[in-house]
């Protein structure tokens, strides 16, 4: 029989940093069953692991032994990467929300970007994965969303500790879900984009960046090209609304801090500024004298982008 004193205070302690609706959504990253509130932290009614929270106070439910997670492929079939895909460019033609307009933009979130991020309404939940220093909560809460914040690193001021492979989440509870600059960080991205799918609400969006040309840094893994991106959505059962170059972050842009380690940001831009012009008017030039300009300018986009936005639907 539980000790109804445990029970208060575990009721008491269950609300140290996230919200008590929170409850009601999470679930044992290894089994997946419910998760109840504990002296120390939450313990799974279904294989009874214990989850304990850190020093900041916040529940870390990153697995704690090995989990084997397998996932399909199909081949053989006509490859979804030779067919129409949706890249565009990403442009300020479409007007900024005005509950946006006064809100410090984010790194890697661009004016463009803002522009068609997603809206929520009465009770949905967003869903900030890879969270890092929570820069992007005042811009969900804007948007009309709750915001929970994961991320696996303890010096984050996440919401709670995660791993992006194994999320500890009921299926179906999140409306939206934000990914800036983590999937090139992922050992297995289309296992973790599966986890995304398998947490969205059908009618849920995935919005969120990936690194490209960006130089290796904090232990990335993939660093995705347009199709190699198209192909891990697909894979994971999401429909891929559009995928861009991140506006105003090309190559030699990401590669700068490189080249130059240690200059302020201003000075290594300066000294990339010949090569950049340079480069610019080459292609100039070779968008107008080839009947095919328009397409040479789209191939240079993709092909020399730092990183990509991209935003996709769990349609069913």
């Amino acid at each position: 029989m539980k000790d109804p004193g445990l029970t208060r205070l575990a009721g008491s302690l269950g609300s140290v940093r996230e919200e008590p609706w929170l409850w009601t959504v999470l679930a044992c990253p290894w089994c997946g069953e419910d998760l109840e509130p504990f002296p120390t932290g939450a313990l799974c009614k279904g294989c009874g692991e214990h989850y304990r929270r850190t020093n900041k106070g916040c529940l870390d439910l990153r697995i704690k032994r090995p989990k084997r997670l397998t996932t399909e492929f199909e081949v053989g079939a006509p490859s979804k990467e030779s067919l129409a895909a949706p890249f565009l460019k990403l442009n300020r033609q479409l007007e900024i929300p005005k509950q946006f307009l006064d809100v410090p933009l984010p790194k890697h979130i661009s004016r463009e970007m803002l522009s068609r991020f997603p809206t929520g309404s009465n009770g949905s939940i967003s869903l900030d994965l890879g969270c890092g220093k929570g820069r992007h909560k005042e811009l969900c809460e804007r948007a009309g969303f709750h915001w929970v914040g994961v991320d696996i690193s303890p010096s984050s001021e996440a919401t709670l500790l995660a791993d992006a492979h194994a999320l500890p989440f009921r299926a179906e509870v999140f409306d939206f879900v934000l990914s800036i600059a983590v999937l090139e960080h992922l050992v297995h991205p289309v296992l973790a984009m599966g986890e995304v799918r398998r947490v969205l609400k059908v009618k849920g969006w995935l919005m969120g960046t990936v690194a490209f040309l960006e130089p290796y840094h904090s232990n990335s893994h993939y660093h995705h090209t347009h199709m190699g991106l198209f192909a891990c959505l697909e894979a994971a059962g999401l429909k891929t609304e559009w995928i861009s170059p991140q506006p105003g972050w090309d190559a030699l842009d990401a590669l700068s801090g490189q080249l130059f380690p240690k200059a302020p940001k201003w000075l290594s831009r300066v000294f990339t500024a010949p090569t950049h012009i340079f480069h610019r008017l080459w292609w100039l030039v070779g968008n107008i004298l080839s009947p095919r300009g328009s397409q040479l300018e789209e191939k240079r986009l993709l092909a020399l982008a730092g990183a990509f936005v991209f935003k996709a639907l769990r349609d069913w």
